[in-house]
């Protein structure tokens, strides 16, 4: 039988990524030229399928923690900025579902594990439902092939990445900061996330873009969290 805790920690790695937001970090000297195409870089990074409004499809999550493996599929239907429907299947069995219809937002178990949980705000904290402190809106998102790039102030290409492959990219007043690291055709790579120490939170990385409805999406990502649990996710179709 599955658990309510086996699901909690996949959403935790999935949409911690969409609760943090990049910040202070020791600044290189101001370049305006080069600056400028930095954060031109990072922007059409954040900026990745914002024009998408609606989206479904399915995919396997495998979640490694200290040893252990589990596989799951899920489908999904979005409707941003606050519709969906997200289920978790075990043996093609429906285990868990997520429901907005933009009004209330309900969190059902399909084996028993809990009861139905409620809210009937229109943008509500996840925390209380599934322990993750992200808002509904967040989660829609990523389902719309976005990446987890928060509001960008300032951007600068790391020096120590010569080949100008890395942008640091903050936010005003937070202590947290983001390393966009690019390919040869421009996509991102990886996202690394660190707090204001300088310590890593999450790192992201997507393996492979493919073209849905005219778009690239990440569709094989790897998320790694501070304790040594990562979660690989596939999507197989997306529409």
């Amino acid at each position: 039988m599955i658990h309510k805790s086996t699901f909690t920690a996949i959403i935790y790695i999935i949409f911690l990524v969409w609760a943090v937001s990049g910040c202070v970090h020791t600044r290189p000297p101001i370049d305006p030229v080069m600056d400028a195409r930095a954060y031109r870089l990072a922007m059409s990074a954040r900026s990745l399928n914002h024009t998408i409004v609606s989206s479904k499809g399915t995919g396997t999550a495998r979640l490694s923690s200290h040893g252990s493996v589990e596989t799951f599929r899920f489908a999904w239907a979005a409707l941003l900025p606050d519709k969906i429907r997200i289920t978790f299947l075990v043996s093609g069995i429906p285990a868990q579902t997520i429901v907005s219809d933009g009004t209330r937002l309900s969190f059902v178990s399909h084996t028993g594990d809990h009861r139905i949980y409620t809210s009937y705000s229109k943008n509500p904290d996840m925390e209380k439902y599934i322990r993750v402190p992200v808002r509904l809106s967040e989660l829609i998102s990523i389902l719309a092939g976005r990446l987890p790039i928060k509001k960008i102030d300032d951007a600068y290409f790391l020096p120590e990445a010569p080949d100008l492959s890395t942008v640091h990219v903050e936010q005003a007043h937070n202590s947290q900061y983001q390393e966009i690291r690019f390919g040869r055709n421009s996509r991102a790579e990886s996202i690394r996330t660190f707090d204001g120490t300088g310590g890593i939170l999450y790192v992201m990385r997507v393996i492979q873009y493919r073209y849905f409805k005219k778009k690239y999406i990440p569709v094989k990502l790897r998320l790694e969290d501070g304790n040594g649990r990562k979660l690989d996710l596939a999507i197989d179709n997306f529409i």
